[in-house]
């Protein structure tokens, strides 16, 4: 078990490195600063999602996210901070 949450760390930061290097790759000012924000809704609904299948309630993706209010908050939040990134320049 200790190998599987080392594994599951271990993505998490991967995500979180690859997710930052993208922010500062492609946008600069404003642009920038929204993309680099857009990373905590991300983390935090990635961290949900291993915290339910955590708890036993985990299943099929859009049954997680149909069923789950702060995921669904977490998605709407990534998803205009993500908008505002890609038009922004």
């Amino acid at each position: 078990m200790r190998y599987l949450i080392g594994l599951i760390l271990l993505l998490l930061i991967a995500l979180g490195a690859a997710y930052v290097g993208w922010a500062f790759a492609r946008h600069a000012g404003p642009g920038q600063v929204v993309a680099l924000t857009s990373l905590a809704p991300l983390l935090f609904g990635s961290v949900r999602v291993i915290g339910l299948n955590g708890q036993g309630r985990g299943g099929a993706p859009e049954d997680l996210l149909l069923g789950d209010r702060p995921l669904q908050v977490a998605a709407l939040v990534w998803l205009v901070l993500f908008v505002a990134t890609v038009t922004s320049g």
